[in-house]
């Protein structure tokens, strides 16, 4: 059964390293497709409220940006945004960069 799930989070990771390689590209439709196998994949391996999964919302949020859907994009941010503050401590850069993230949506909007 460890075996199994490791597997999955290597199939996840790799799914999502792809995506975020095509988002830096400007290909953002493949992209949103490798992001959402992966993020199906990590919600089925991975707690709800995981801090991995606030990271995989993070680059989904800045997907969403890119491509001015700011409605999309605060959704995904929002989430990692609650993640962080349950998981992370208040200082840990990925809440800081999660909450600016945040700021730029809103001031989208």
């Amino acid at each position: 059964a460890l075996k199994t799930l490791q597997n999955a989070y290597k199939i996840q990771q790799e799914t999502f390293d792809e995506g975020e390689t095509y988002r830096e590209m400007k290909d953002y439709l493949t992209a949103l497709t490798y992001f959402q196998k992966g993020l199906k994949i990590h919600e089925e391996i991975l707690a709800k409220r995981h801090p991995d999964l606030a990271a995989i919302y993070r680059n989904m949020s800045k997907l969403y940006f890119s491509t001015q859907q700011y409605s999309m994009a605060m959704k995904y941010d929002q989430q990692a945004v609650e993640i962080g503050q349950e998981k992370l401590t208040t200082t840990h850069p990925h809440l800081l960069e999660y909450r600016e993230i945040f700021e730029k949506i809103r001031r989208k909007q």
